[in-house]
């Protein structure tokens, strides 16, 4: 039953509001970075930093990050955007780079460090399970979305939830046209390769004995999956 119901065409609109359509992926985008930012705060004491200085350097994080992200996504799309290029501005529809999101995040966290002479690897800690939570959740985003899937599949005993997801409609994968509407279900192995992570690091966080132990055990474990699941997808490029 539940494969049934998550392999049909799910509507990306949660609801309208005062005539304007809500988004599921910029719903769950919301949760899970105010879920990061929660559980850093929790942080924040334990690893001796000064109150405030989560939701402080969140002012620099989070709109460099999705500005860099979109830039990113962008850039690499220009063929399409050049001809809409109105569409940039379109973040709730989807078309966010971890790697643009990533790097500038880096770079919002590095320009506080820098004001506030505080030590980053320390802040990078602090974050780090609440962010790999964040892309758990961020991923069922691609899912509404109808993207991040990965490979078609042919083979009848593989079309069922959580092996494979079915895109419906006119769709592409690697830059073609798509006929196929099964494919492997790649945004669900990797938000529960993250949700495991996130349970790895949250349990042990207590034991890692230096400042960005847990951020590079985080960048460890999460490029180990994405080193598989990228060879799968047909859009490397999606964020959450």
């Amino acid at each position: 039953m539940l494969g049934g119901l998550l392999m049909t065409n799910p509507d990306r609109v949660a609801f309208t509001l005062f005539g304007k359509d809500i988004y599921w992926y910029g719903i769950l985008m919301a949760l899970g970075i105010l879920l990061a930012i929660w559980l850093a705060d929790k942080e924040e004491k334990r690893k001796g930093l000064p109150k405030d200085t989560i939701l402080d350097a969140c002012l620099f994080m989070i709109p460099i990050g999705i500005v860099c992200a979109r830039l990113y996504y962008v850039v690499f799309e220009w063929q399409y955007y050049s001809q809409h290029p109105i569409e940039i501005f379109y973040v709730w529809q989807g078309g966010l780079a971890f790697y643009g999101s990533l790097l500038g995040g880096l770079l919002g966290l590095w320009i506080y460090t820098k004001r506030k002479k505080v030590r980053i690897l320390r802040i990078m800690d602090c974050v780090a399970p609440g962010l790999v939570l964040a892309q758990a959740i961020g991923r069922w985003g691609n899912f509404f979305n109808q993207e991040a899937f990965g490979l078609p599949v042919n083979n009848g005993s593989l079309m069922w939830f959580p092996m494979t997801v079915r895109i419906e409609g006119v769709h592409y994968f690697n830059g073609e046209l798509c006929s196929n509407p099964y494919h492997l279900a790649t945004f669900f192995y990797e938000s529960m390769w993250c949700l495991l992570v996130f349970i790895f690091l949250w349990s042990y966080r207590k034991k890692f004995k230096h400042d960005g132990d847990a951020f590079w055990t985080y960048a460890l474990l999460y490029g180990f999956e994405r080193m598989f699941v990228e060879g799968l997808r047909g859009d490397s490029l999606y964020l959450i």
